[in-house]
């Protein structure tokens, strides 16, 4: 009795714990409860086609009688795939769905609920039919690793992954499994099957099985239809991205999960270093910008006088925008085009010591809060190893992007973004090695447009930039260059040993250099100009010339945003679908509002009063007079109209950004397809793994990873090899891969 009596308190103990009061002051219990009975009514009719697997005897009947195609999805504790375990896994081959609980806990005692499948015995069998199943998944990324975790082994290359399908098909719209399901399968109420709605905050642990079952077991129902649906339209819909998605993207989602796995080493001694020297810059420069401040101090001391209710405390906080422009503006007087604000723009236009000092503080303590202070808080404990996760359509373009840390957001061409980069390092006897495109995208334009003399340019080994400079400025190749050069094409060095900087050419360059990168990239002339540090008008003259120059170039994206307006889409070279909405509105969009006026008279009533379509000649007489009207006047005849009854809408700054976001998208995203292309080339290459050969991070056009120091050379070789024969497939200028060697991120050379 003494016994059942302890069990029983201890019971009770470990129920008063657990029902903490959270979340609306409900307990733990409670919320459990609440949760049950949410699944029960939201998700009920889905409680038959939904079946708990708890023996091995029903897994391996589950598997010898399914078929081949299964849909396969994990429920865990959090989004870590090291160390947040797994706790069931769903599955469905078409018919109904089934579920595996591993490792729920009671709420109560907090230990691991009966009727459950060990994860050994659950691996096991996985093992035993994994190889002989197609597998569906969707995010596989995130699925193969918590599988890896719990299994010790890599499960297949999955035969589809819905949500990579999902990016291709319509890359401007939500992703997340139900909102696609919703959209396209079984219109439902989407909010009531989301996690957090259903279990109120909940770990997966606490929900009870037989509820787990029905949510989990529909995940995986959802998951084979929407990939049902999905293949029903690959040949059709999808067909134009169909080779994309099965030979680039689909295939490459499972070996970035291989990456994100394997991490990238972070020397924490060399970061303590850096951190103490950076810190102390930052105390210096801080005391530089209060410095500049204190020779106003009689100022500050008249104004604190005169002004006692004002916000400036001493020292004057620097972060503090509200004591800033008080200071800035005030106090001092300073005066700008573009209002009284203190961000970078403005302390860039006022250009003083103290603007200088302030904006060399704001860079420096950026990078110290974005990088040393937070990369050491991303080291998995388990391994060590900093692991990012690689967004495989993280841009528009289909460019990859990184988080958690984001490792594409340190600088390159700052000197102390260079110095965080080197703090990621080889593992120990391997070396790091880095390959990117050289001018990529100019390559890619260049085979677009098929302009003969950048061909000949790229044929002859020349500077593209130089060589356009040369064209557009009217000007000798060689007073385009950026160094000076011997009658072989060698650079003319210095008294110091340095190359002999050809100013005016470094300038000539620099501009067209610019104009080119700010087509690519979709900028508009005001943005090139600023970029530049020249006038608009100065701008627009480059670009002028720079097309009279090359009119193959200005016909190739006149021709593709005539296309894209057509289809309202563009596509790349390998089928990259992007969608613009904007590019097929008309310029002017026009409707009735309140003001309309209208004498209902039902012996005289015409169309012309019931419509709510304003009349075509209607239309024509506003956009005649809207196109010749210069600003001023355009809003006047707007405000006018409105009046009148009609409402205008002027679509042309919407037109002319999706306009120039054809290019872009058509370049940039053949220059990713390209990357991704080369990076699956190299991790299937049979000599590079037996090398030892393993990606660790893309960075833009930038592929980084590393390999046994003895085979370096080999490895150097191989991976710029693959990465030139990836452009080749689609691209017929060539390729040039320029590939680095280091032990440190960035940092000095090996040979």
């Amino acid at each position: 009795m003494a016994d059942l009596f302890n069990l029983t308190s201890n019971l009770q103990a470990s129920s008063s714990v657990r029902k903490t009061k959270k979340s609306g002051g409900m307990g733990l219990g409670e919320r459990i409860v609440e949760a049950n009975v949410l699944v029960e009514k939201s998700l009920g009719n889905y409680k038959k086609l939904c079946r708990k697997i708890i023996t091995l005897d029903e897994l391996i009947s589950y598997f010898e009688n399914s078929g081949d195609i299964i849909a396969i999805d994990t429920e865990t504790m959090g989004l870590n795939y090291f160390s947040d375990y797994i706790v069931g896994i769903s599955m469905s081959d078409g018919g109904d769905g089934v579920y595996i609980p591993l490792n729920h806990s009671s709420y109560v005692y907090g230990g691991r609920t009966m009727g459950q499948l060990e994860v050994k015995d659950v691996a096991e069998v996985f093992k035993k039919y994994k190889d002989s199943k197609k597998w569906v998944y969707h995010n596989g990324k995130f699925d193969h690793n918590v599988l890896k975790t719990a299994f010790g082994y890599w499960m297949p290359m999955q035969y589809w992954d819905t949500l990579i399908f999902a990016h291709l098909y319509r890359s401007n719209e939500e992703h997340g499994l139900k909102y696609l399901y919703n959209k396209y399968i079984a219109e439902e109420d989407e909010g009531v099957n989301k996690f957090d709605k259903l279990f109120n905050g909940l770990t997966f642990d606490l929900i009870p099985i037989d509820t787990a079952t029905i949510y989990a077991g529909k995940d995986a129902i959802m998951t084979y239809k929407l990939f049902e649906w999905q293949r029903s339209i690959l040949d059709t819909e999808f067909a134009e991205s169909k080779d994309l998605f099965l030979n680039i993207e689909n295939p490459l989602s499972y070996y970035v999960a291989e990456m994100q796995r394997t991490g990238v080493e972070y020397d924490m001694k060399a970061s303590d270093e850096l951190s103490q020297t950076l810190l102390e810059q930052q105390k210096e420069k801080e005391q530089l910008v209060y410095a500049e401040i204190d020779k106003y101090k009689s100022q500050i001391d008249e104004y604190k006088i005169t002004h006692p209710k004002n916000p400036l405390e001493d020292p004057i906080n620097l972060k503090s925008e509200k004591q800033l422009s008080t200071l800035f503006y005030q106090i001092i007087g300073y005066k700008t085009k573009a209002g009284k604000g203190t961000g970078k723009e403005i302390l860039l236009e006022l250009n003083t010591p103290l603007t200088k000092a302030l904006l060399e503080l704001r860079t420096l303590t950026k990078l110290i809060d974005a990088f040393i202070v937070s990369l050491p808080g991303f080291i998995e404990p388990s391994t060590g190893r900093i692991h990012t996760n690689l967004n495989q359509d993280g841009t528009e373009t289909g460019r990859f992007s990184s988080s958690k840390p984001n490792l594409q957001q340190i600088p390159a061409r700052n000197p102390i973004g260079k110095k965080i980069r080197q703090l990621f390092k080889a593992s120990d006897g391997y070396v790091m090695m880095s390959s990117d495109f050289s001018q990529q995208e100019p390559r890619i334009l260049c085979h677009l447009c098929n302009d003969e003399h950048l061909r000949q340019a790229y044929a002859d080994g020349k500077d593209i930039y130089a060589e356009m400079a040369s064209k557009a400025f009217h000007k000798s190749y060689d007073e385009c260059r950026e160094f000076y050069t011997d009658e072989n094409g060698n650079k003319i060095l210095g008294d110091d040993g340095e190359p002999l900087l050809n100013k005016e050419g470094k300038k000539r360059r620099s501009k067209i250099k610019g104009v080119l990168l700010g087509l690519l990239y979709g900028e508009s002339t005001a943005t090139m100009a600023e970029g530049a540090g020249i006038s608009t008008q100065e701008a627009q003259q480059i670009i002028d010339d720079f097309f009279t120059a090359y009119p193959r170039i200005q016909e190739y994206i006149n021709s593709q945003q005539k296309l894209a307006k057509e289809r309202g889409y563009t596509l790349t070279l390998w089928g990259r679908k992007r969608i613009i909405p904007n590019i097929q509105r008309d310029e002017f969009e026009f409707s009735y509002n309140e003001n309309r006026k209208v004498d209902f008279n039902p012996m005289f009533w015409s169309d012309d009063v019931a419509s709510v379509e304003v009349k075509e000649e209607t239309k024509q007489f506003y956009i005649q007079k809207l196109q010749n009207a210069n600003y001023t006047k355009r809003m006047k005849i707007i405000e006018n109209a409105k009046l009148a009854g009609i409402d205008i809408r002027d679509n042309r700054s919407y037109i002319a950004e999706a306009n120039r976001k054809v290019v872009n998208s058509i370049v940039q995203g053949s220059a990713a397809d390209m990357s991704k292309l080369a990076m699956l080339k190299i991790a299937t290459n049979k000599e590079m793994r037996e090398l030892g050969f393993r990606q660790l991070f893309p960075v833009h056009d930038e592929i980084i990873g590393e390999c046994p120091m003895e085979n370096k050379d080999r490895c150097a070789e191989l991976m710029s090899q693959m990465m030139i024969e990836a452009g080749a497939s689609k691209v017929t200028v060539p390729m040039k891969c320029d590939v680095a060697k280091f032990l440190n991120w960035e940092g000095d050379g090996v040979k």
